[in-house]
C-alpha cells in the first residue's frame, strides 16, 4: 500500500521532496525505456526488411528453377475457342496446327424397357456387367428384386457404370419408368456390355432389357368405353425401329369385334411422322394386326366405342452410343484422322492438351503455339520492383538528413548497410560461365539507376524477349537467370540440381555405368493364327508396378494376333487407369510381350493366372523387374558418386561439385559405352546465383539477418533488464524516503503535541 503524507505535522511537501530527491533515478529508466523503444523499433523494421527479402527471394526462384521456368512457358491459342481450347506445356514446340474436329467423345448409355415403377418388380438371377476392362457379376434375389434395387446394385458394383432410374415423362399408365445405365467414362473401350441371366418373365416380375429392343403392353385411355380387350406383341426385338416411341391408337367408328367389319383404327406417333389406320373385321378376334416398326395389336371379342384411344410404347435400348473423338490434320486423301477416348486430347500435338468442346467436321481450327513473351515480361518486372521495393524501405530506414540532423532508425548501422551492398552486389553481378550477350540483366535492358536501384529500358527489354536481339534467343534468356545445363550426348539431359550445385568452370563428365530397363516378359508360347477369346477363357491376372494383382477380362470376340495384342493392352490400361500405370503390349515371334511403361527397380509386369493364360500363351511364370540407371560423375579427374533412381541419375549430398545434380539418362543398354558417355556444363543466371545469397542471408540458423535480429534482441533485452532492476530500486528509494519522512512526521507530531501539553500547563500555573 502506497504512504502518502501532507506535511501537516512539518509543513514539508513530502511527495515533492521525495521526487527531487529520485529525479536523477527516474531519468535514468527514462532514458533505458526510450532505448527500449528503439531496439523496438529496429526489430520491426528488420523484420520489414526480412519480409521484403522473402518476397523477392520468392520471386528469385522462380526464374532462376531449373524446371518450370517462366522461360520453359508457352502460350496457346485457337482460332475457335467454341470448338476447341489448348493448354500448352513447356514441351510444346512453336507453330501452327490446322485440325477439324468430326466428333466428340461420348460415353455409352443405354435403357431398359417401361416399368410401372420404380419398386417394380424384376426376375432374380445373376446379371454380368462390363466396361472399360472391369466385370461384376451382380446376383438378383428377393433382397433386391425391384427396378432400383438393380440400379443400386450396378451403381455399388465398381464396374464404371452408374444407373439410375428416370421416368421419361410418358405418364403413369404407360411404363414411364426406365432403368438407364451410363458408363462413367467416354470411347468405345468404355462401352457397356451385358450378359443377362435373369429369369424370364413371370409371376407378375419382368426380366429388363438392355440387349434388343422392346414392344411395351398396350394401355388403354382413362375414357375407353369399349369391351374390347386390347394387347400388343409386347417383348424383346420385336420392335424393328431404333428410337424410342409412343404409338397412340384412336377408334374411328365405333363395332364390336367379332360381329362387326370394317372397324376403322387411326395410330400415330409422338412426332407424326408414322401415320395410317389399321382395319378390324369380324373374324380379326385375337389376330395380331401388323402397324409399323414390328408393332402389332390385337383384340378380343367385345365392343369398341368412337374416341376409345390406347398407346404402346416401343423401347431401344441404345440411348448413346459410345464413340471416340475423332479429330483431323489435313485434308484430302492424305489427311490423318486421330481417335481419342476422352474429348482432352494430349497425344495429337506434342505438349499441348486439347480440349474439344463442340465437333463442326466443316471449320477448320488454327492452333497456335508460341513463347509465353507476355509471362515471361511480367516475371522479369515483378522481379525488378521487389528489388525496388527491399532497396527503398532500406533507405528510409537508414536515411540521414544532413540539413535537420534527423536520422531514422537504422541510420549508421553497419550491418544494414553491409547486407544491403551485398544484394546490391549480387544483383549486378556477372555470369562469368555464360556469354557475353546473355550474362548480366543489361542483356534485357535492366540497369542501375545509380542510386542502388533497377531502371528497365522497356523497348530494350520487349526486342530480347521478342528475339530481335542479335544471337539471343527466347530460350537463352533462360540461362540468364536460371541454373540451367548442356550436356554433349542427347541420351543424357540435365533435368535440375539445388543450391549445392556448382557451376562447371570445365565441364563435367558423366560416366554410365549401368542403363535404366524397364520390367518385360514374354509369353512363353506362340499364340494362334486365330483365336476365339470367350467366357471360358477370357480372365488375366496381372501385377503392374507394385500395384496390388488385378484380374482383367477381355471381351468375347475372334481376334487375330495383333488384335489380341491390342486387345490385352486395352484392357490391362484400363484397369490400371487409376493407378497412374502403363503397359505396351505387342508381338515378338508370335508372342505377346508384356512391356511396364515405368522404368527402374520399381518396375515390374508378373503374368500370375487366370482362364486365358493358356490362350493367350503364358504358363503364369513368366515376371521381371526393371533396372535402376547407375553411374557417376567425374569433376576434374576426381569421382563424385551419384544413385540413380529410374532414369534419373542424381549427384550425392556432400558431393562438393555435383551434390544434387540431377540428369535423365535415356541411353539404352547398346549405347553405353565404356568410360565417359557425356560432359556437362551447368551454369548460374542472375537469379539463381542471387536466390542463393538470399537463402544464405535467411537461414533461420547462421544467415545474417538472423545475426542482425539476434543482436537487436540482445540490446532489447540488455535495455530491459536494466530497466527492471532500475525501477525496482527506485521503488525500494522511494519507499525508503517515504518511511523515512513518516517517521519524521510522528516525531514532529509528538513534539508539537509535548509542546502544547506544557504550554498548557505552564500557562494554568501562571494563572493560579
Amino acid at each position: 500500500m502506497a504512504i502518502t503524507f501532507t506535511g501537516l505535522a512539518s509543513g514539508l511537501d513530502t511527495d515533492k521532496l521525495v521526487t527531487d530527491l529520485v529525479r536523477f533515478s527516474q531519468k535514468r529508466i527514462d532514458v533505458l525505456k526510450a532505448r527500449e523503444q528503439v531496439e523496438t523499433s529496429r526489430q520491426t523494421a528488420l523484420k520489414n526488411i526480412e519480409t521484403r527479402l522473402q518476397t523477392l527471394q520468392t520471386q528469385a526462384a522462380k526464374l532462376g528453377r531449373a524446371q518450370g521456368n517462366v522461360f520453359d512457358r508457352k502460350a496457346v491459342s485457337t482460332s475457335d475457342s467454341t470448338l476447341v481450347s489448348a493448354a500448352a506445356g513447356s514441351s510444346a514446340q512453336g507453330g501452327v496446327t490446322s485440325l477439324r474436329v468430326l466428333s466428340l467423345a461420348q460415353n455409352h448409355q443405354v435403357a431398359s424397357q417401361g416399368f410401372d415403377d420404380p419398386n417394380s418388380l424384376i426376375t432374380q438371377g445373376t446379371f454380368e456387367i462390363r466396361a472399360g476392362g472391369q466385370t461384376a457379376t451382380i446376383t438378383i434375389d428377393s433382397s433386391n428384386n425391384t427396378v432400383r434395387g438393380l440400379a443400386q446394385a450396378i451403381t455399388n458394383s465398381g464396374v464404371g457404370v452408374t444407373a439410375s432410374v428416370i421416368n421419361d415423362g410418358a405418364g403413369s399408365a404407360t411404363q414411364p419408368y426406365r432403368l438407364l445405365l451410363s458408363s462413367n467414362n467416354t470411347g468405345t473401350a468404355n462401352a457397356i456390355s451385358i450378359t443377362n441371366n435373369l429369369a424370364a418373365d413371370g409371376g407378375g416380375a419382368f426380366r429388363p432389357n438392355f440387349n434388343s429392343t422392346h414392344v411395351g403392353s398396350a394401355v388403354v385411355g382413362t375414357g375407353f368405353a369399349g369391351t374390347s380387350t386390347v394387347a400388343s406383341n409386347s417383348g424383346a426385338g420385336n420392335y424393328t425401329g431404333t428410337a424410342n416411341d409412343s404409338y397412340t391408337f384412336t377408334v374411328i367408328g365405333a363395332g364390336t369385334v367379332g360381329t362387326d367389319n370394317g372397324i376403322q383404327i387411326a395410330y400415330s406417333n409422338n412426332s407424326g411422322t408414322q401415320t395410317g389406320t389399321i382395319t378390324v373385321d369380324q373374324t380379326d378376334v385375337n389376330v395380331a394386326k401388323s402397324v409399323v416398326d414390328g408393332v402389332q395389336v390385337q383384340f378380343g371379342a367385345g365392343t369398341l366405342a368412337a374416341g376409345d384411344t390406347f398407346t404402346v410404347d416401343v423401347f431401344a435400348p441404345t440411348v448413346q452410343s459410345a464413340a471416340n473423338a475423332q479429330v483431323q490434320l489435313g485434308t484430302g486423301v492424305g489427311a490423318i484422322v486421330v481417335q481419342s477416348a476422352t474429348n482432352n486430347v494430349t497425344d495429337l500435338i506434342p505438349g499441348v492438351t486439347l480440349d474439344l468442346h463442340s465437333a463442326d467436321p466443316a471449320k477448320e481450327v488454327q492452333v497456335t503455339v508460341s513463347n509465353d513473351v507476355a509471362a515471361a515480361r511480367q516475371e522479369v518486372v515483378d522481379f525488378v520492383k521487389d528489388y525496388n521495393d527491399f532497396m527503398d524501405y532500406v533507405g528510409v530506414q537508414t536515411r540521414f538528413d544532413s540539413s535537420t540532423g534527423q536520422k531514422s532508425i537504422l541510420t549508421g548501422n553497419r550491418a544494414i548497410l553491409n547486407l544491403r551492398d551485398q544484394v546490391q552486389q549480387s544483383i549486378l553481378s556477372v555470369s562469368p560461365n555464360l556469354p557475353s550477350s546473355i550474362n548480366r540483366l543489361g542483356a534485357l535492358g535492366i540497369a542501375s539507376d545509380g542510386k542502388g536501384k533497377l531502371v528497365v529500358n522497356d523497348a530494350k527489354l520487349d526486342d530480347a524477349l521478342n528475339g530481335r536481339v542479335a544471337g539471343v534467343g527466347f530460350g537463352d534468356l533462360k540461362k540468364l537467370f536460371a541454373l540451367s545445363g548442356t550436356s554433349s550426348s542427347s541420351g543424357i539431359e540435365f533435368a535440375t540440381g539445388s543450391r549445392f550445385t556448382k557451376e562447371s568452370s570445365t565441364p563435367y563428365e558423366i560416366d554410365i555405368t549401368q542403363a535404366a530397363e524397364r520390367a518385360t516378359v514374354t509369353a512363353t508360347d506362340a499364340l494362334a493364327a486365330s483365336t476365339v477369346i470367350d467366357g471360358t477363357n477370357n480372365s488375366l491376372v496381372v501385377r503392374i508396378d507394385e500395384t496390388s494383382s488385378s484380374t482383367i477380362t477381355l471381351t468375347s470376340g475372334t481376334y487375330s494376333q495383333l488384335d489380341l495384342a491390342r486387345e490385352v493392352e486395352a484392357r490391362v490400361n484400363a484397369n490400371l487407369l487409376s493407378s497412374g500405370r502403363q503397359v505396351s503390349v505387342s508381338l515378338a515371334s508370335q508372342k505377346l510381350v508384356l512391356t511396364s511403361e515405368r522404368y527402374g527397380a520399381a518396375s515390374e509386369v508378373s503374368v500370375l493366372s487366370g482362364s486365358s493364360l493358356a490362350a493367350l500363351g503364358f504358363n503364369g511364370t513368366e515376371t521381371d523387374t526393371g533396372l535402376d540407371v547407375a553411374g557417376f560423375f567425374l569433376v576434374n579427374g576426381l569421382t563424385e558418386t551419384a544413385t540413380g533412381t529410374g532414369q534419373i541419375l542424381k549427384g550425392n549430398t556432400g558431393n562438393l561439385n555435383t551434390a544434387d545434380l540431377n540428369v535423365v539418362v535415356s541411353l539404352t543398354s547398346s549405347q553405353v559405352q565404356a568410360g565417359v558417355d557425356a560432359t556437362l556444363s551447368i551454369t548460374r543466371g542472375v537469379a539463381s546465383r542471387f536466390d542463393g545469397v538470399l537463402l544464405d542471408l535467411l537461414d533461420p540458423v547462421t544467415g545474417r539477418l538472423q545475426t542482425i535480429e539476434d543482436r537487436f534482441a540482445h540490446l532489447f533485452e540488455d535495455a530491459h533488464q536494466t530497466t527492471l532492476k532500475e525501477t525496482k530500486s527506485l521503488d525500494e528509494q522511494k519507499s525508503s524516503l517515504l518511511r523515512q519522512f513518516a517517521a519524521l512526521e510522528q516525531a514532529m507530531n509528538r513534539i508539537k503535541q509535548q509542546g502544547e501539553y506544557l504550554s498548557n500547563a505552564f500557562g494554568n500555573n501562571n494563572t493560579n
